[in-house]
């Protein structure tokens, strides 16, 4: 038996049950995910089926009327968070004045007796900074969630994430700072071991921490290079360690200078150079994060790329994205030297690594990435060819490092300064990778009652295993995409060779590995919801343990 059927009558009947959900039938569409998160929108798009395709790469939804909705009821929720977190407030602060008269509750006496080291408002004025960061991660978190859910306009979508991602760890950072315990949060760190005075406000000190000193003063003052047996009064660094007597040269020679320099340009506007730190380095982070979101991201609104936007934000050892420190505008110039590397303007990829070069000694790392990269990838073109774009990049990234020698030698009238002077200090070391692992995987068991020991170790550990995971996953992608390729192997070559520095500020050097967080969308997504909220936790310990100087 044969029925026939009209199709025009069907679509009568079809049409408007697609109309509820906001389908148009006649112009219907597949859906568009792409291969690579570096791609345009624009070119190199593969379609694929609904159904093989995880649920977190699915683009979020365009629907103005959606989007409406979903902003009103993330606005309403914030700030009836908000609301409730100020009453909150406001109740712990008429606890924190009778506790510490000894008029509340029998168990708040009994936890703060014989605890209160200073006075009432210092205490008070400590538990203000946590009210206010934590009302700023609020609204934050809120600002975050309502942008990703907004499709337009696409100004926003653009420069929206990164900016509500920065300020987001901002507030989170300022929360560290007030949880930190009261008697072991300094102004700022001096160099002969004294507390400077206890800080019950957040200011721009805060920000600047052990070696924060030294590129302020080259900043300042230029080079520094002298005999560690010199008394120095007033030197950034003279007689640590012991080492007077021992012949080895003091000084801040070991430091280069492309934070330094960008310092002292912007404070000859009458800028404390401070705040021109703090400044700049705030600066770096925000066009980090952008640059990662726009370019290697493609701005996709989908949820694994907002979870990768928030890992990178959230990386380890993110405080010293914001402390006066060097390490953003160096994640910035890595990811500058990848940008113009898959584009194969050789000249600007070498200019950027020199810049890095300039700015901190791994950056001459950067050659040996390109190299690899060239070498792997156009396996199909001449040598000749390779070999002139590895020499081009190779030879700018150098003169990086030997403008830094040029510089010291005006300074200090000798040459090879930095070398002379790194026998005085433990990054003059170097250490075996796998050594510094099974001695972090000790401590880590060892010390679990010691918070600032087992936190460093945990942070090692933790990267260790990010690195693993990223390489494992990443590694087909690696082989037909020449980004995540170059990305892999910055990954493993930044790694292992900042493990063989020694284990002296491994927090901060390993907080370079950021360029590689965009392979993090070829994870699982239950992989990715479990490393964001341990990089949260992660950020908080090395927040509290940065403000009261315990991490280098």
């Amino acid at each position: 038996m044969v029925w026939f059927v009209s199709v025009e009558s069907v679509d009568r009947i079809i049409y408007p049950i697609f109309q509820r959900f906001n389908l148009k039938w006649k112009t219907r569409r597949p859906l568009h995910i792409y291969t690579s998160g570096s791609t345009s929108p624009k070119s190199h798009s593969v379609t694929y089926a609904r159904g093989n395709q995880s649920m977190m790469s699915w683009p979020l939804s365009d629907s103005e009327p959606i989007a409406g909705r979903l902003t009103l009821r993330l606005s309403v929720s914030t700030f009836v968070l908000a609301t409730a977190w100020i009453v909150l407030a406001m109740l712990i602060s008429h606890l924190i004045r009778c506790a510490y008269r000894g008029e509340s509750l029998s168990l708040f006496n009994h936890l703060i007796a014989g605890r209160a080291e200073h006075p009432l408002d210092e205490y008070l004025a400590r538990w203000n900074v946590l009210t206010w960061s934590g009302l700023g991660a609020i609204f934050s978190a809120g600002a975050f969630l309502i942008v990703a859910t907004r499709p337009r306009p696409l100004w926003l979508v653009q420069f929206g994430p990164p900016v509500c991602a920065f300020l987001l760890v901002r507030a989170l950072l300022w929360v560290s700072f007030a949880a930190a315990p009261a008697h072991e949060v300094l102004s700022h760190h001096r160099w002969d071991g004294t507390p400077a005075r206890f800080a019950t406000s957040f200011n721009l000190e805060s920000w600047s921490r052990w070696d924060s000193g030294v590129y302020l003063s080259i900043a300042r003052a230029g080079y520094e290079f002298y005999p560690c047996d010199i008394p120095s009064e007033g030197a950034p660094i003279s007689r640590q360690g012991g080492r007077a007597g021992t012949e080895s040269w003091c000084g801040n020679c070991p430091w280069f200078p492309g934070y330094s320099i960008l310092v002292w340009f912007l404070a000859r506007f009458r800028l404390p150079e401070l705040a021109v730190g703090v400044l700049l380095s705030a600066v770096f982070c925000l066009l980090t994060l952008s640059l990662l979101w726009r370019e290697f991201l493609s701005a996709e609104r989908t949820v694994k790329n907002f979870l990768c936007l928030l890992f990178a934000s959230l990386f380890p050892g993110a405080v010293y994205y914001h402390a006066v420190f060097p390490i953003s505008m160096m994640t910035f110039l890595i990811l500058v030297s990848l940008h113009f590397a898959r584009r194969k303007r050789w000249a600007f990829c070498g200019l950027a690594g020199a810049a890095a070069a300039f700015t901190y000694p791994p950056g001459a790392f950067l050659a040996i990435v390109f190299a690899a990269w060239v070498f792997y990838w156009f396996r199909d073109v001449r040598w000749r060819d390779k070999l002139w774009w590895t020499a081009t990049v190779g030879v700018l990234t150098t003169a990086g490092v030997a403008l830094v020698f040029i510089v010291q030698r005006l300074f200090v009238g000798a040459w090879l300064t930095f070398f002379r002077a790194q026998g005085a200090y433990k990054e003059g070391s170097f250490g075996n990778p796998v050594t510094i692992l099974f001695h972090s995987a000790r401590t880590l068991f060892r010390d679990w009652g010691h918070p600032g020991t087992a936190v460093i170790a945990a942070n090692t550990l933790f990267n260790a295993t990010l690195v693993v995971l990223l390489v494992a996953f990443a590694a087909r992608a690696a082989r037909r995409s020449p980004v995540e390729a170059y990305q892999v192997i910055f990954l493993l070559v930044f790694w292992v060779a900042l493990l063989s520095l020694g284990e002296w500020s491994q927090t901060r050097k390993q907080a370079l590995l950021l360029p590689a967080v965009p392979l993090a969308r070829h994870l699982p997504g239950w992989v990715l919801w479990v490393i964001v909220p341990l990089s949260l936790l992660l950020l908080l310990l090395e927040g509290t343990m940065f403000f009261n100087a315990s991490l280098i």
